[in-house]
């Protein structure tokens, strides 16, 4: 094995997958025994190499290494839940040392959810598509030909995702299986929606939709907070001073859904 190279599974399914016997609680590992599983468990699509970079540069100075990671044990090795960008900083820094982990006790279904709830609060800003994803993960799951793994309310809670779009992967879920099709083995929500409207014969609608809206919202908010930083909590009595620019765009016709 080499000893800086951790495992990859490709297309396994949350079914494929149980829980194993491990050593417990905080403990470390060397970076080979650990295994990332994109499709199932990396909530963020690619890991940011400029914060990779920073962070292999802060292990110069951190000879303890970082905050452990989260690592479920499962019948095809460590899987990392939490900790992508720390695992590949360690990895671009040439770390000879054991990796400080955490073990997380529970079934398939749990370590889904802890994956989600560790990125979701925003520890670095979280894709729109990530976070859309992440909610499609929970909410295609059904416990019973009646129920749903996750709630609606519940994975609105952990990802943000509004319940008309929750609604709507039900839907896409359902149509799915309706055509044989098992959204287990799609973790991508566009590439989930876009095989159902093939599959059910529906074009693209002009309509803005409620992904859409959460996407543009999500672009807005990164926009100001680069272009005006802190500036509008600093001065609220300005920002929300009416003014000739937000009478413009009070008047700009939105697309109608």
């Amino acid at each position: 094995k080499d000893p800086m190279k951790h495992k990859e599974l490709i297309k396994v399914k949350l079914e494929d997958l149980s829980p194993a016997e491990h050593s417990g609680g905080l403990t470390s590992l060397p970076l080979n025994e650990l295994v990332i599983c994109r499709d199932a468990f990396q909530v963020r699509s690619m890991e940011d190499p400029s914060h990779v970079g920073s962070l292999a540069r802060d292990l110069k100075t951190q000879p303890e290494g970082f905050a452990p990671v989260l690592v479920w044990a499962s019948n095809k090795g460590n899987i990392i839940l939490d900790g992508h960008h720390r695992i590949e900083a360690y990895r671009m820094a040439d770390w000879n040392a054991d990796i400080p982990v955490e073990f997380f006790d529970g079934d398939a279904n749990d370590a889904l959810l802890a994956a989600i709830a560790a990125n979701t609060p925003d520890k670095r800003n979280l894709d729109p598509a990530d976070r859309l994803n992440a909610a499609w993960r929970m909410a295609r799951i059904r416990k019973s030909k009646t129920r749903w793994l996750f709630p609606r309310y519940k994975v609105h809670a952990v990802t943000k995702t509004c319940d008309g779009t929750i609604k709507k992967m039900h839907t896409v879920a359902d149509g799915l299986v309706a055509n044989e099709v098992d959204p287990l083995g799609i973790p991508n929500w566009d590439e989930a929606r876009r095989e159902y409207e093939g599959l059910e014969g529906l074009s693209d609608r002009a309509e803005f939709s409620d992904e859409d809206r959460e996407r543009q919202v999500e672009e807005w908010r990164r926009l100001m907070a680069k272009t005006f930083g802190k500036k509008p909590y600093q001065q609220p009595e300005l920002s929300l001073k009416p003014s000739s620019s937000s009478a413009a765009i009070n008047r700009i016709k939105w697309p109608s859904r």
